[in-house]
């Protein structure tokens, strides 16, 4: 999962990207207003979490998200816990908030239910033909077999099949999967070794013709035709 946080809060900034780190998340930090819509214009996110206090700018963040045509979930951190305030950031658009201090299995558990409703699947596992990808254990099964994956091919596999029959490019990949730091690669060729061991996995379990290239585009994933 690749999250985007925004906050001014030096302690969430610091705590928050190492407990995802230790989840196998990718979590990217902005803590100011501009650094923040630069990442969000830029890049692809499974979810975004605002961590403030309530303020007229704080509770513009979701309306102004969504009037950019970014469907994106969006978490408030709220640094006040008053019932009042919380409804105030419902009502203004933000599709979860929960009151600091904030525990952080409760924070995680709720970002995978988020990014389950966007997959379009209720369950904790995405089933595409004879594949089975258990999000929450990071795990991949082939009918009964269990398919061991790196973190980064398994991050691979689950953003194709979460916009699974769509065509994906290498640069949303390439950006999903390692962040700025790939803004100013010459080559996909760390792209490229990552969707060969993951296919020649794939196929010694019995599951070929799933990854397509497309080619000059990118990649799609089709599974359960």
């Amino acid at each position: 999962m690749k999250i985007l946080l925004g906050s001014p809060q030096k302690h969430m900034l610091s705590r928050l990207p190492v407990y995802f780190r230790r989840l196998g998340w990718r979590c990217e930090a902005a803590d100011t207003y501009a650094v923040f819509w630069k990442r969000l214009n830029q890049y692809d996110y499974d979810a975004v979490v605002v961590a403030e206090q309530l303020s007229a700018q704080s509770l513009q963040w979701a309306p102004a998200i969504r009037s950019e045509g970014i469907n994106t979930a969006v978490v408030f951190l709220l640094e006040e816990g008053r019932s009042s305030a919380i409804v105030a950031a419902l009502d203004a658009g933000y599709d979860d908030v929960l009151p600091q201090p904030v525990q952080e299995e409760e924070l995680s558990a709720r970002l995978r239910a988020i990014a389950r409703r966007q997959s379009g699947y209720p369950a904790q596992e995405l089933e595409l033909g004879a594949l089975r990808i258990r999000a929450d254990e990071r795990q991949l099964w082939v009918g009964e077999q269990r398919v061991v994956l790196s973190p980064k091919e398994f991050d691979l596999l689950f953003y194709l099949a979460r916009h699974r029959n769509r065509v994906v490019s290498k640069s949303q990949l390439s950006e999903y999967l390692w962040g700025d730091p790939m803004e100013e690669a010459e080559t996909f060729d760390f792209l490229y070794a990552h969707v060969k061991n993951l296919r020649q996995k794939l196929r010694a379990a019995g599951a070929t013709e799933v990854i397509h290239t497309v080619y000059g585009l990118g990649y799609t994933l089709r599974a359960g035709e």
